[in-house]
């Protein structure tokens, strides 16, 4: 019975970086964040005669 339903999916990431303050020119450690997400799901048809 489960492979009458579309399958779905999805993934998500982090990473957080901070530079190291001698290679700055303020001074100062900044930090950088990147995020991203994916959300999937299969396709399927419907047989309406079945």
């Amino acid at each position: 019975q489960s492979n009458l339903f579309p399958a779905v999916g999805a993934t998500g990431a982090g990473t957080r970086t901070r530079t190291a303050q001698d290679l700055t020119a303020s001074g100062r450690s900044p930090t950088s964040s990147q995020y991203s997400a994916q959300l999937g799901f299969s396709s399927y048809e419907i047989d309406l005669f079945g």
